[in-house]
């Protein structure tokens, strides 16, 4: 079994020993920190106890604590809930799809039995104050105040980002966080790479652009950004400063990233496009492509913010 560092270690020291105290628990740490380590052994500590349900929002938090926790435990009966996978009740380990799980009155979710379960992990856990989310922890008897008859069972969530810019808190659902790993410690401590950030100053005015309390309106900012003159800056900006590096680029809306992935490829830089509807097959081709570095460039919107485990990558925003 692979030696947790310090910091991952120290986070299962601390779940233990707040157990007594809490079973409603976060741990903060940084992402490319490895949270999903610290959560895989966590699961091997406890399969004895009783059956485990790990949460996640979308197929690539799914399938690859999956992959993990087969490298920490061979010995696990590992299943996946989500759209047409099915896991059957007697699995050691359901890894579930929120929305699969937690949509209202969902039938799927019934065939597990919550009193068999003794470890709930949250993985991205800042989402977890939303009615989905609560709707599972409603029905395996571990939302806070509202339903919480099930002592026996530890939840306790991974997040890098405990603040919500909706207002939702997540004291709705859990009592404290035990662990915190901050970002500057793992770059001091050697375990993340330095930020280096560049400025590239546009024509492009976005005054005029409309805001809400959590981001700029969408289809507003969309209008302003996406033109030819700022599409064409970002792609020589790729090729004076990244030149044959994997860069993500996070566009605006869907129309934003075909725009730029056309650019890019006009340009003759190998890039691609992924937004939420693309099929999940050739998705997950494309990620094993860019991680087998086949391609330089992933244009996305809105799928590649959480999850990512890719070793070499450079951000372009």
């Amino acid at each position: 079994m692979k030696n947790l560092r310090p910091y991952q270690q120290a986070a299962l020291d601390a779940i233990n020993k707040n157990l007594p105290k809490t079973n409603k628990q976060v741990v903060v740490m940084p992402t490319g920190s490895g949270k999903s380590i610290v959560f895989c052994h966590l699961i091997k500590q406890r399969k004895h106890l009783g059956k485990i349900l790990l949460l996640a929002h979308r197929s690539e938090l799914l399938t690859q604590p999956a992959e993990k926790l087969l490298e920490i435990d061979p010995t696990l009966d590992i299943q996946i809930e989500m759209a047409e996978q099915k896991a059957e009740p007697t699995a050691d380990v359901v890894i579930a799809s929120v929305p699969t799980l937690g949509r209202t009155n969902s039938e799927r979710i019934k065939k597990f039995d919550p009193n068999h379960f003794r470890t709930i992990i949250g993985d991205e856990f800042h989402h977890f104050s939303s009615t989905t989310n609560k709707n599972i922890l409603r029905y395996f008897g571990v939302l806070k105040k509202e339903s919480d008859w099930n002592k026996d069972c530890l939840l306790v969530g991974f997040t890098a980002t405990p603040r919500r810019a909706d207002n939702q808190h997540l004291n709705e659902v859990a009592d404290e966080i035990v662990y915190r790993y901050d970002i500057k410690d793992a770059m001091q401590e050697g375990y993340l790479a330095r930020v280096r950030a560049y400025r590239v100053d546009t024509t492009t005015s976005i005054d005029n652009v409309g805001a809400t309390s959590e981001d700029f309106v969408q289809h507003e900012l969309a209008d302003a950004i996406n033109n030819r003159e700022r599409n064409e800056l970002i792609v020589k900006t790729y090729q004076e400063q990244f030149s044959g590096k994997q860069v993500v680029v996070f566009a605006v809306d869907v129309q934003h990233a075909k725009d730029l992935e056309k650019l890019f490829q006009e340009k003759g830089v190998k890039a691609i496009e992924i937004d939420g509807t693309t099929p999940k097959d050739l998705r997950k081709q494309m990620l094993r492509d860019y991680s087998e570095k086949n391609t330089n460039v992933i244009v996305n919107v809105g799928v590649m913010t959480e999850g990512i485990d890719i070793q070499q990558l450079t951000l372009c925003f």
